[in-house]
């Protein structure tokens, strides 16, 4: 029982350090400001964000840093969990590894960021101690089965920031559901691989989830096209000339990331719509 625990917590504490480093990414912050009202340039005015009307800067900066005493709580609780398995249930350590995961994605207001981070936290892949030895084999064996579970918990939530993330584009919400499906894939052959038949028919049906969702939500978006222009001009007048609409140009914006919004680059991709 005390190898079991050893590597569950080895798996845990991992996994738990993983998820502090990411909470603590400062483009949490900024990207957080984008549900604020009003134009903040470029750099924090994000497509597809719903705007909260009643956010104010101090009341995400606080969020922020409630998510993130969230995160080191969730942490501390896994770890007792994986510590002592003589007192706690294997169903426990599982609820406590979701929770961790989900307080990671409560940090980052805005769900792009909820996605960048959880696809890096389902990539853990912690390397345990080769050992010849019996208990440092069994060692080993929970430390992986463990972070397996870490993986799973994170592509959960990462599917669910999946759904609360609005595509800008066509392309966009195909590049996403390939990106998504890729990591549940790669997972699947892990619980092929050991056998599990009931995380891997999860995983498929995970996967056919946010597949049909993006596939449906993508569908009537506009795809991306190149625009080339034989002068640089700039943004409000491109828009107009594109759309017949200038307000588009923050998009226009986003997407090139001009020096100066009135010399915009002679070559770009738009909407093509």
């Amino acid at each position: 029982m005390a190898a079991i625990a050893q590597g569950a917590l080895l798996a845990v504490q991992g996994f738990g350090a993983l998820a502090t480093q990411l909470s603590e990414d400062a483009s949490i912050s900024s990207g957080a400001m984008s549900v604020l009202q009003g134009n903040y340039g470029r750099y924090v005015t994000i497509p597809g964000v719903t705007v909260q009307p009643t956010a104010t800067t101090a009341s995400i900066l606080a969020g922020i840093t409630t998510a993130r005493t969230l995160v080191a709580a969730t942490v501390a609780e896994a770890e007792v969990a994986a510590s002592d398995l003589s007192m706690t249930t294997a169903t426990a350590l599982v609820i406590a590894i979701v929770d961790l995961a989900e307080a990671l994605r409560a940090a980052a207001p805005n769900p792009a960021d909820q996605i960048r981070l959880m696809t890096a936290l389902s990539d853990y892949y912690p390397t345990p101690p080769v050992s010849s030895a019996t208990i440092g084999q069994t060692i080993a064996a929970v430390e992986t089965e463990t972070a397996a579970v870490c993986r799973r918990a994170a592509l959960v939530s990462l599917a669910r920031a999946c759904s609360a993330y609005t595509p800008t584009s066509y392309d966009d919400a195909m590049s996403l559901r390939t990106q998504v499906a890729d990591l549940i894939d790669a997972e699947m052959i892990v619980a092929a691989d050991a056998g599990d038949n009931d995380a891997y028919a999860s995983l498929r049906s995970l996967r056919t989830a946010v597949i049909t969702d993006l596939t449906a939500r993508g569908a009537d978006l506009p795809k991306l096209v190149m625009v080339t222009t034989k002068i640089p001009i700039p943004a409000l007048t491109l828009a107009y000339r594109l759309y017949g609409d200038a307000t588009r140009c923050d998009d226009l914006m986003q997407r090139a990331d001009p020096i100066c919004p009135l010399w915009m680059p002679t070559s770009l991709v738009a909407l093509s719509s």
